[in-house]
């Protein structure tokens, strides 16, 4: 993580990773900086991490799975960003469920649904269904999603 052009400089790249079908549509960070507690501090600030307790290299990984997980909803399953709203506030009306789950465990909500099970179960054809592949290979390595991912395929011949 040093610069060997610059020593003490830390430098951190965190990248959303490419499928086939965005290639080059995913953006990336860069977070740089002397000492490692303000590296982990800019990140942590940036993904919404809380980095109390954790090294700089556990920061890494967890803003890298952060936003493996916002590209997969956001190329998979077409999600949008919203902003972030206390309950009871005009953005985030008593009535949104999402907002008060957010609320209640800091800021941060479960998924309600395994995306890549979403995307095999909604998938209309076997060339989607084989995108949603390509773009989770290391997930199928589980029976978890390997098994429905034939299922369907099969429902699909």
């Amino acid at each position: 993580m040093t610069d060997p052009h610059n020593p003490g400089k830390i430098g951190v790249t965190i990248k959303v990773p490419e499928s086939k079908k965005y290639a080059g549509d995913n953006p990336w960070f860069v977070f740089e900086g002397t000492d490692p507690e303000a590296v982990k501090a800019k990140i942590g600030a940036t993904f919404g991490i809380n980095t109390k307790g954790l090294s700089l290299a556990d920061v890494v990984v967890e803003a890298q799975r952060l936003v493996t997980s916002l590209g997969a909803v956001a190329h998979g399953l077409g999600g949008r960003p919203l902003p972030q709203s206390a309950p009871g506030t005009p953005e985030a009306p008593e009535g949104d469920v999402w907002a008060q789950a957010a609320a209640a465990v800091g800021g941060v909500q479960a998924p309600a649904e395994d995306p890549i099970l979403v995307q095999i179960e909604r998938a209309t054809s076997r060339a989607e269904l084989q995108q949603i592949w390509a773009e989770n290979q290391a997930a199928f390595a589980d029976d978890k999603y390997m098994v429905p991912y034939k299922a369907k395929g099969k429902s699909l011949s």
